[in-house]
């Protein structure tokens, strides 16, 4: 019944292992951040830009950092995706007038971020500046996960189904 319940909460319901789990069965490079922070919880995160953390190694990062850990997703090429990071919400206004609609969103403190699956050489960088408040993370960039505490407190939350299948098949 645990294993259940675990699979029908939102993603940001869930236990930091729980989502490390989940995420990197899609495929996803994930690196450990601090309790409620942003910062990296590992020396060197940077490797994680090419070659994914083993889950094994990601889950004892997570228990050394407790129940209130967080997690980011490495975005470009090594999880295949691009996210779209609206800072207010005319920018995620913007972005359903604009934008196809993608299962996987995480609304942040100020507005929302939005995952784009993209494969390696398909993707090239739009125009800038960008048409709203935010950035565009890719190679060398992460973001925040759903389920982790932002510095002031609040928790990023899942929206929508947050199934993003890795072009290998991939699932939760």
């Amino acid at each position: 019944r645990q294993l259940l319940a675990a699979q029908v909460k939102p993603l940001h319901e869930r236990s930091p292992i729980e989502r490390a789990r989940r995420l990197h069965a899609d495929g996803l490079s994930l690196i450990p951040l601090e309790p409620s922070s942003k910062e990296p919880a590992i020396a060197s995160w940077k490797v994680h830009q090419s070659e994914r953390m083993s889950l094994g190694r990601l889950e004892r990062e997570l228990e050394r950092l407790g129940p209130e850990a967080g997690l980011a997703v490495v975005c470009g090429d090594v999880s295949e995706v691009v996210v779209a990071d609206f800072d207010d919400l005319a920018g995620v206004a913007w972005a359903k007038e604009h934008l196809p609609d993608t299962p996987w969103k995480t609304r942040t403190s100020r507005g929302e971020h939005w995952y784009f699956r993209v494969y390696r050489g398909t993707w090239t960088a739009p125009p800038t500046p960008l048409p709203w408040k935010g950035e565009l993370r890719a190679g060398g960039h992460y973001v925040v996960a759903p389920g982790s505490l932002h510095p002031d407190g609040g928790r990023y939350e899942a929206i929508g189904n947050q199934i993003m299948r890795r072009s290998g098949g991939g699932g939760p």
